[in-house]
């Protein structure tokens, strides 16, 4: 056989194994499932190519958060990989986006590429829960 390639696939047997019996215990004590919220959305709206095509023609960049934020439900905000925007940009991408809408900020960078995760440089901190 080459890897990753079957020669054919009506002799593989997909079913998934018998729950372990401490599931049915462990499962039980949390609370009831209710139906998921999917999330849908890029990593930036800020996209002068997409007025008239995702947005409404003629589109100001000062209004293509509210446009994305009609048609998707979560951004990954790739701003906060690169700098920590002030708390009146916050509030404004707040204000912008519907109640539901929710922000993916990255890491800063200063975190994600230190050797040390900026534990030394006091960016990051560590608590016990």
């Amino acid at each position: 056989m080459d890897f990753g390639k079957l020669p054919s696939v009506e002799s593989v047997d997909f079913a998934l194994p018998a729950d372990p019996p401490q599931n049915e215990t462990l499962l039980a004590v949390l609370p009831t499932a209710t139906t998921p919220m999917l999330y849908i959305g890029a990593t930036g709206y800020n996209m002068k190519a997409w007025a008239g095509k995702w947005y409404p023609t003629g589109t100001k960049d000062r209004d293509f958060l509210a446009q994305y934020g009609k048609q998707f439900n979560t951004i990954e905000h790739n701003t906060t990989h690169y700098r920590i925007p002030d708390e009146a940009t916050v509030a404004r991408w707040r204000e912008e986006t519907p109640v539901d809408f929710r922000f993916c900020p990255k890491i800063p960078q200063t975190i994600s590429h230190a050797r040390d995760l900026g534990f030394r440089a006091g960016r990051l901190s560590c608590f016990a829960i």
